[in-house]
């Protein structure tokens, strides 16, 4: 392991520590010849480099993706009392708007 004294880290600090980063060899850095810190190189990082896309491949489909997820008694609950109008698409979907009146 090499040795460096604070002070020349402290003059060259920037090309010590990217030295550690290229050659992955760590660096002792001592004060008095006592150890005060090591400089290691920094773990591979597990995370993806971008996140998009990160979680492709984990999701899982199970059950009916295609039915609707709920009784069509149930969206025209929703209707009652004139706060909500219904929108059917005419491939089945349905967009619930809800209206607050004015005040």
């Amino acid at each position: 392991m090499e040795k460096i004294a604070i002070s020349k880290f402290k003059a060259t600090c920037l090309a010590g520590l990217e030295r550690v980063r290229k050659t992955g060899n760590p660096v002792l850095v001592t004060r008095f010849g006592e150890p005060m810190a090591e400089l290691i190189p920094p773990r591979a990082s597990k995370q993806p480099k971008h996140w998009v896309g990160s979680l492709a491949g984990t999701g899982q489909m199970t059950g009916d993706i295609v039915s609707p997820a709920s009784e069509e008694d149930d969206w025209e609950a929703l209707l009652g009392g004139n706060c909500c109008s219904i929108l059917t698409f005419g491939c089945g979907a349905r967009l619930i708007a809800r209206v607050f009146p004015a005040t």
